[in-house]
Formats: structure tokens, C-alpha cells, sequence
């Protein structure tokens, strides 16, 4: 049926940036990395908006939609060059990426690249900061959840240091 297709598309898709949403990932983590047989590992990251409440109380939500776009566009062309990438919208400010059968070390350089574009964009749009990332490996085995706390843990470290750097959480006996 071609309602019923359009309207779980319309339930899985983020209106403002038009990516996969929280509920989209989480299924997309469940079915795809936990039963695919060609995903062995991989690294997932969370890339967190600092200025959107400041930017949406000050300049209105317009102006919100409009630095999210931007951080979306930054991220989806940054995506392109790692096979089998995807990139979803979690919330307001959250946006997650999996890149599957990837090294911590190979994920250093994609966030690193997003730092760069990341300052190139905060000077352009003169933002206090842009973006925070948070990286974390994974394996079959290990729960969501917990990846999800793990590189949580990673913004918040990245944050402490240089604007819009990130942080790969290594220590998962946290």
C-alpha cells in the first residue's frame, strides 16, 4: 500500500533536515549492525549543537533551522567518503553517525574534518561554537544504550576542550 509506505517514511524522516530520525536509528541499529553479518564493528558518534537554545531563544527558531541545516550539510558531505555511513537527526540538537566497519583512528579523521568545517562555519555565521562530537567503537555485542552513554560522555569531555573539537571515548569501563 502506498499510503502506508509514505507514512512510515514520513515517521522515520526529521522535517528540518530531512534525515532519519531517533526512531529510525534505533531500529537501524537493532536490525541492521546487530544482524548484519557484514557489519563486524564500527564506530558510532553524537554530534551535539551547542548554540541551538541560544540561537532559537535570541534569533527565533528560524534562525535555529538554519544552523541545524547548516551542521546537516557539513555532516552529510563529510559522510560521503566512508562507506556504508549513515547519519540520523536524534533530537533538537543531537545528530548521530554510524560508520560501519571503522576504526576509532579512522573516525578521528572524519571528526577532526568536521571540527575544521565546523570553525570555517562558526566564524562565517560568528557563533560562540558550533559543535561538539563524541565517538565511541562498537561491536555486536555491546548494548546501544551503553554506546550512547559512552560517547555522551565524549561531548562532554570534548566540550572542556577547544571549541567545536571532539573526544573518542576508549575507555568503556566507565
Amino acid at each position: 500500500n502506498v499510503n502506508t509506505n509514505e507514512l512510515e517514511q514520513k515517521a522515520y524522516l526529521e522535517p528540518v533536515t530531512k534525515l532519519s530520525n531517533r526512531s529510525r536509528f534505533v531500529q537501524y541499529f537493532e536490525n541492521q549492525i546487530n544482524k548484519d553479518q557484514s557489519v563486524k564493528f564500527g564506530v558510532l558518534s553524537i554530534t551535539r549543537c551547542s548554540e541551538l537554545q541560544t540561537i532559537n531563544q535570541i534569533h527565533g527558531y528560524n534562525a535555529g533551522d538554519t544552523y541545524i541545516l547548516g551542521v546537516a550539510d557539513i555532516m552529510k558531505a563529510a559522510i560521503t567518503k566512508y562507506q556504508g555511513a549513515q547519519l540520523f537527526r536524534l533530537n533538537s540538537s543531537d545528530f548521530a553517525t554510524i560508520i560501519p566497519n571503522c576504526t576509532v583512528k579512522t573516525a578521528e579523521n572524519f571528526t577532526q574534518h568536521l571540527t575544521d568545517k565546523f570553525n570555517l562555519f562558526q566564524q562565517a555565521s560568528d557563533l560562540d561554537s558550533v559543535a561538539y562530537t563524541g565517538l565511541v567503537a562498537f561491536s555486536k555485542d555491546k548494548p546501544l544504550g551503553e554506546l550512547l552513554a559512552l560517547a555522551d560522555t565524549g561531548i562532554s569531555i570534548a566540550q572542556t576542550q577547544q571549541k567545536n573539537s571532539w573526544y573518542a571515548q576508549t575507555d568503556t569501563n566507565i
